[in-house]
């Protein structure tokens, strides 16, 4: 995920609650609803996350503690295609130029 929205919560309640509530706020600001949600590793230890969210919890270490970075995420063949494609748009740029020069 490159991009997001940081929720702070220090409140007790649960971990699966805190997510609940960001995912509510994300849903109403976005339209629509995020699908991954990175946390400090010290906020799974001790409680379990209700999967019924649907949303996919993941340990980050450089997100802080009471913080949870909601988001959609990145699909590694989107990012590979569009690399391939401007790859091969940078050779035709390329060879056009060297054609140009000649």
């Amino acid at each position: 995920m490159l991009i997001g929205m940081l929720w702070f919560d220090s409140s007790s309640i649960s971990l699966s609650a805190k997510i609940k509530k960001a995912a509510d706020y994300y849903q109403k600001k976005y339209r629509r609803a995020p699908e991954l949600c990175l946390v400090h590793p010290s906020m799974l230890t001790d409680q379990t996350v209700d999967e019924s969210t649907r949303i996919t919890v993941r340990p980050y270490r450089p997100v802080l503690p009471g913080h949870m970075w909601l988001g959609i995420e990145e699909k590694p063949m989107e990012w590979e295609k569009q690399a391939e494609a401007h790859q091969i748009q940078m050779e035709r740029i390329i060879e056009k130029l060297a054609k140009e020069n000649t």
